[in-house]
């Protein structure tokens, strides 16, 4: 695995900036084609979640709020499940939104604040120290996926220096443990058969393994071993036929 993040992660030119503006949205109304708003959509969505769309015959509007724009988070004192103390973090809620509307057969969608609300009450850092968009999860399951270590991953994300790209990604708060819980997601997606089938019954995971070795061209014979005291053993002994003949 290279040791730079710029390596891993696909960034697009001005990245920063673009993510500046998709949270300030400052402009009124903002512009962009199709194509850039769906490219630069991964790098920002840990900022806004989309909570309605509106279909008409010539166009469709789609709401977005800010993720801080949830009530606040309300302590909780014990958690029932454990039986533990534990915190909730609180949180500042935000009132931002803003409406895109993508007209049929156009390549350009048009983006609008709306409610009223001119500014976030938090900073994009504090956007990101809150959860990590969708991209940075994305490399870090996909590297998981090659079985990379979580700390390997991390450290290769973060090119082992500050000033790297992975910051004008939003990835500056990317920890070793965002990195494996997005590797278990994609584990959990994305189950390994060799896993799943050993679940089976030890002789059906057997008669399907002499099955297998024999398609390939293996000599198999099953082994069975009886244990005083202790319940019978059974597996498989292969090899390829010219080396056992020389045996």
């Amino acid at each position: 695995m290279s040791s730079s993040s710029t390596t891993l992660i696909p960034m697009i030119p001005d990245i920063k900036a673009y993510r500046e503006r998709l949270f300030n949205l400052a402009e009124h109304p903002m512009e962009m084609s199709i194509t850039n708003f769906e490219a630069i959509w991964p790098y920002i969505d840990n900022i806004w979640c989309r909570r309605e769309v509106r279909t008409y015959p010539d166009h469709t509007h789609s709401y977005y709020r800010c993720r801080r724009g949830r009530k606040e988070w309300t302590p909780v004192l014990k958690d029932k499940s454990t039986n533990r103390q534990r915190s909730i973090r609180q949180g500042k809620q935000c009132a931002v939104t803003f409406k895109a509307t993508r007209y049929n057969e156009a390549s350009v969608i048009i983006l609008e604040r709306i409610g009223g609300w001119t500014e976030h009450n938090h900073t994009l850092e504090e956007a990101d120290a809150l959860k990590r968009n969708s991209m940075l999860r994305g490399i870090a399951a996909s590297e998981m996926s090659k079985n990379y270590s979580a700390a390997t991953i991390a450290k290769a994300l973060h090119g082992g220096r500050v000033g790297t790209n992975i910051e004008d990604a939003g990835g500056a708060f990317l920890t070793r443990m965002d990195v494996h819980n997005a590797g278990q997601a994609w584990k959990t997606a994305n189950p390994d058969d060799r896993v799943t089938e050993s679940r089976l019954p030890p002789y059906v995971q057997l008669s399907e393994a002499v099955e297998w070795l024999n398609g390939k061209g293996y000599q198999c014979s099953q082994l069975k071993v009886s244990r005083k005291n202790a319940r019978d053993s059974e597996g498989v002994v292969f090899g390829w036929p010219e080396r056992i003949t020389k045996l």
